[in-house]
């Protein structure tokens, strides 16, 4: 893999290849396993096992009210939709999966852009094509 410029690292969702979500400014996947205590009374040092493991992609942007791929985002939540989700990290390489929307935020202040916020949570297999 050569190395990619972060624009090219997008959110998208629905059927293959999938549809940008909004006005993305930034988008991280995160992938982590769960560290299972296995210490017993005569290890001089702890002893982990491998455990679960999981995924996440936070993303965030600035809002448009006339997105609608945004809109349908934000009904999710309440309908507990497992949507497919891709990242694009570009060249060619895109990571998906099953997920669930966990939270979403619009946030707005004095003299700057609505802007929105959201966290999928991963369920299943993460894959990479």
């Amino acid at each position: 893999m050569a190395r990619q410029s972060g624009n090219l690292f997008l959110l998208k969702r629905g059927t293959s290849p999938g549809t940008t979500i909004g006005l993305q400014s930034e988008c991280s996947l995160n992938v982590s396993v769960e560290p299972v205590d296995a210490t017993t009374k005569t290890d001089t040092n702890g002893f982990f096992l491998q455990g679960k493991g999981s995924w996440t992609v936070d993303f965030s942007g600035v809002y448009d009210t006339a997105d609608a791929t945004l809109d349908t985002v934000f009904t999710n939540i309440d309908t507990k939709v497992v949507d497919t989700v891709y990242v694009d990290v570009g060249g060619g390489e895109v990571f998906s999966g099953a997920a669930f929307l966990t939270s979403f935020a619009l946030e707005g202040g004095t003299d700057t852009p609505i802007s929105y916020s959201g966290t999928y949570q991963g369920q299943g297999q993460l894959t990479k094509t």
